[in-house]
């Protein structure tokens, strides 16, 4: 057998080292500690901290009912009755030959026929801003997609933290494809429930298990510009709209290429988790800090710029006040949808106060 493993024989072996292995000495090492509990505590040691507490997973998913509130209501919003018939009239060259002029509109890239039918209502609703259809528009779609990149990077954090090993936190791609396919604020509806019914405060009673992988955490940053904001700033500024079609096409497509990327600068810098374990527990915050420092600078930046040069109020532009299946417009439809659908990153921020009390309520 261990010959097997060391050979990854078969997929078994592969996973069973990959995923199992480096979860297995803290398994062993907490099983120890639950054993001392209950025996005579002296009185001149301090006891461990967070020892012997745990939470019920199933009053976790009763608190977090709130996330499926969220997800139902995106579904409403979301839910025009026009919206089905949509790719069927507009690929009509009389509705969009105002605005298009002698421009064709794309309609296959990959040369594959299943994934360009899937991207293909993705990108009708980006047409309005090719097009400057609706300035409005225009702002909110690039404001809400720099924000979606904040959110992005922090699934992916998540997904190098040890604490969720095994967990589907640990499956960035399978959401945030998802989110392209289905929605933003459907899928991370799902994603949040799913993350805090698995984050009990037991978890993290090891000051190791809230480390990252540091050559992980690294390369986040250059994946996600090469993969992400690069493509997403070419589709809406280059000067060509034929050209945004084509950036388009690879944007949508940014889970892959941001595991791709991933993958490939994590094999640049050297994995240093053993020593940090025990030596270094808080070595990965500093490369956490600059990089969501950089994300949010960006977004406030894009923010004000969508405020400041549109001949609307800010309400017109960045709040969702508007119901999308009220909108006479296809434009004005896509510009309510885009407000709607980042409602949902916000709600993670009403569970703060879990962590929180978690903490405060631990012995020592």
């Amino acid at each position: 057998m261990v010959t097997r493993l060391h050979a990854l024989k078969g997929w078994f072996e592969f996973l069973f080292v990959r995923l199992g292995m480096p979860i297995m000495g803290s398994f062993v090492a907490d099983m120890a500690s639950e054993v001392s509990v209950g025996a005579t505590m002296l009185e001149n040691l301090a006891p461990p901290r967070g020892q012997g507490k745990r939470e019920s997973k199933l009053k976790r998913a009763l608190l977090g009912l709130p996330f499926l509130v969220l997800l139902f209501v995106a579904k409403i919003a979301s839910n025009a009755k026009y919206a089905s018939a949509l790719p069927g009239h507009i690929w009509e060259p009389e509705d969009m030959a105002p605005a298009i002029g002698s421009v064709a509109l794309l309609r296959r890239f990959y040369s594959m026929k299943g994934i360009d039918d899937l991207w293909s209502l993705q990108y009708i609703s980006y047409l309005p801003a090719f097009f400057e259809m609706k300035y409005e528009s225009l702002s909110q779609e690039i404001s809400s997609s720099i924000d979606v990149g904040i959110f992005m990077r922090i699934w992916l954090f998540e997904s190098i933290r040890r604490a969720n090993s095994l967990t589907m936190a640990q499956i960035p791609i399978l959401f945030t494809l998802g989110s392209e396919l289905a929605g933003l604020g459907r899928v991370s509806s799902l994603y949040y429930i799913l993350h805090y019914i698995n984050s009990p405060i037991e978890v993290f009673k090891g000051a190791d298990m809230r480390l990252m992988h540091l050559n992980y955490a690294i390369a986040v940053l250059p994946a996600m510009i090469i993969s992400y904001y690069i493509p997403l700033l070419a589709t809406f500024f280059w000067l060509t709209v034929s050209r945004r079609n084509l950036w388009l096409f690879v944007w949508k497509m940014h889970p892959k290429w941001t595991s791709i990327t991933l993958h490939m600068f994590s094999r640049i810098f050297p994995s240093t988790l053993r020593e940090d374990r025990i030596h270094a527990p808080r070595r990965d915050l500093p490369v956490i800090k600059v990089s969501m420092s950089f994300l949010v600078i960006e977004a406030a930046i894009f923010w004000l710029w969508g405020r400041w040069t549109s001949l609307s109020s800010a309400a017109c532009v960045l709040d969702p006040t508007a119901v999308p299946s009220t909108q006479a417009s296809f434009a004005a439809f896509v510009c309510a949808i885009f407000k709607r659908d980042t409602l949902p990153l916000l709600l993670p921020h009403f569970f703060g106060w879990d962590t929180s009390s978690g903490t405060s309520s631990m012995p020592g």
